[in-house]
């Protein structure tokens, strides 16, 4: 492998690990909104408001959309991050999602 080769690898491995950790606090911030959207549709719900649940269960489909999509997002940004850093390293990086996780565990009788 040329040293330029190399030098390209490893500024495409911390971009891609910049883009990771920006989207996991994305991720993090968006949970926060999903859980204080709850709370108000909660206490909307107690008080019997209905003029309110209608805009934030909206908002939570809305947040929750979004949320995925970086999730989505996320996964892929780590797995390139596995890729760029088993052609540094010479080895292989596996990731497991929960989705992935499920699958693969079954009944071994």
């Amino acid at each position: 492998m040329s040293k330029r080769s190399f030098e390209y690898t490893g500024e495409e491995l911390e971009m891609a690990e910049k883009k990771f950790k920006r989207s996991c606090e994305h991720i993090v911030l968006l949970n926060q909104r999903l859980d204080d959207l709850q709370v108000r549709y909660d206490k909307s719900k107690a008080e019997d408001r209905r003029s309110f649940r209608y805009p934030l269960r909206l908002k939570i489909a809305v947040v929750d959309g979004v949320r995925n999509m970086y999730y989505e997002y996320a996964l892929r940004e780590a797995q390139k991050v596995a890729e760029i850093q088993g052609k540094l390293h010479g080895y292989r990086v596996v990731i497991v999602d929960d989705e992935s996780s499920d699958e693969s565990v079954g009944d071994t009788a």
